[in-house]
């Protein structure tokens, strides 16, 4: 019985420390997911670095007026970067539309171009 009790406290032990995490910011791409530093992270952004990433979009946003995933994968990226202070210029990112995701910017980018 003592080693029941013993093994309830100690899987309950870890959910009784919550960390208190800042809020998100988001710098670059006010849109996008934002950033959380994370104190003493093992390889926290370099800014000397220049990092370059493809994202594919190929899924249409979840709501009409909402972000692309890819779109938001990217802005998010852009996000983290300019709170760890990496130069915007150290960041090269292409976007490859396919699939419904071609449709959907191409109706966006219209229905904008038509409203200005």
């Amino acid at each position: 019985m003592r080693t029941i009790a013993t093994s309830i406290v100690a899987l309950a032990s870890p959910m009784l420390v919550v960390a208190r995490w800042p809020a998100p910011t988001a710098p670059v791409v006010r849109e996008a997911d934002g950033y959380v530093t994370i104190p003493k992270a093992a390889v926290p952004p370099d800014k000397g670095r220049v990092y370059k990433a493809i994202f594919d979009a190929t899924r249409a946003a979840d709501k009409p007026a909402g972000l692309l995933p890819a779109l938001n994968m990217a802005g998010s990226e852009l996000n983290a970067f300019g709170v760890a202070g990496v130069p915007l210029q150290n960041t090269k990112f292409a976007i490859v539309f396919d699939g419904s995701a071609i449709n959907e910017f191409s109706m966006k980018l219209t229905t904008e171009k038509n409203s200005a």
